[in-house]
């Protein structure tokens, strides 16, 4: 069990893709480590390494999660 991982938890209906919301969240400044942004459908997903994750309405786990590692 994680301290802060999923506080909060965002859903959303739709969002094109959870990482690139993520990203613009992290741009402007409005989100906090720990932050999971979850959507039910998300036509537009990514991968890793610019791969497309392609899913089916609430048939998957579309969700990306902030971290801010400190090395």
């Amino acid at each position: 069990m994680s301290l802060f991982t999923g506080k909060p938890i965002v859903w959303y209906d739709h969002l094109n893709s959870t990482n690139e919301f993520a990203g613009n969240q992290i741009k402007k400044g409005l989100v906090a480590e720990g932050t999971v942004y979850a959507a039910y459908h998300q036509p537009a997903g990514r991968g890793q390494r610019e791969n497309k994750w392609l899913s089916e309405p609430g048939e998957n786990l579309t969700f990306s999660v902030i971290y801010e590692p400190v090395f």
